[in-house]
């Protein structure tokens, strides 16, 4: 096992992880689920994360809520679908510990002393309130403002699907592609709407990815037939 940095920065994803990573070698179930929540609300699109959570809350006998961590995990990654099959439910690949040479505080989620204060008072109405600024941001296209103040109320609200869905349209807006997918794709397991859809089909259409956006697209119009971007982008796509 890679031993863990020495000075623990409580702002790095990857150090979280690895504490719960350990946690879980050494057979402490509970230990393990409370450092990987806070590896996956500081990195919501952490795979392997989301992965090894619900293999530990599903030994903790929370079942429906380790499935949808594994089914979060499935989304992001396709490489968990294989694992499963292969390896059955609560298997879990090797050698995820994560070896940090020196600790890069800046490469982490910044959560600045908002977020500190914010742990006294009541979690849902600040991460609203973030939710709220950034959506205002976003619509002024102040987008580096809107980024910080959506992580913000992710941290706090780890399944906020509209965060996840204006995050990841801003990310779409950079050219940051990769990115956005994983956010829409956040937003769609944590509610499944159609507008998320229609923007991770957009996504898709910048990747190239054409079968995934007619993929995409297709649901929506089953859902709501009269979706006119639904239409508008299917009729854009390139033929089979």
């Amino acid at each position: 096992m890679a031993r863990l940095a020495p000075t623990f920065q409580p702002n790095d994803a990857d150090l979280t992880f690895n504490l719960g990573y350990a946690s879980w070698l050494a057979h402490d179930t509970l230990t393990a689920v409370r450092w990987l929540r806070e590896a996956v609300r500081r990195n919501p699109a952490d795979d392997a994360a989301h992965w090894v959570l619900g293999v530990a809350l599903q030994a903790s006998a929370n079942t429906a809520e380790g499935q949808r961590e594994r089914d979060l995990a499935k989304r992001l990654a396709s490489k968990y679908v294989e694992w499963e099959k292969q390896r059955g439910v609560n298997a879990l690949p090797p050698n995820l510990e994560r070896v940090k040479s020196e600790l890069d505080a800046a490469s982490a989620p910044r959560i600045d002393a908002a977020i500190a204060a914010a742990e006294q008072r009541d979690q849902r109405d600040v991460a609203a309130f973030h939710l709220e600024n950034g959506r205002r941001l976003y619509q002024g296209e102040r987008d580096a403002e809107a980024i910080a103040e959506l992580r913000r109320a992710i941290y706090l609200s780890p399944y906020e699907r509209e965060a996840h869905l204006l995050l990841g349209r801003l990310y779409l807006r950079a050219g940051q592609i990769a990115d956005a997918i994983d956010e829409l794709k956040i937003s769609i397991w944590s509610d499944d709407q159609t507008d998320a859809r229609v923007a991770l089909a957009q996504a898709y259409v910048q990747a190239r990815n054409f079968v995934g956006a007619r993929s995409e697209l297709q649901t929506v119009l089953t859902r709501e037939p009269s979706n006119a971007d639904a239409r508008r982008l299917l009729a854009t796509l390139p033929p089979l």
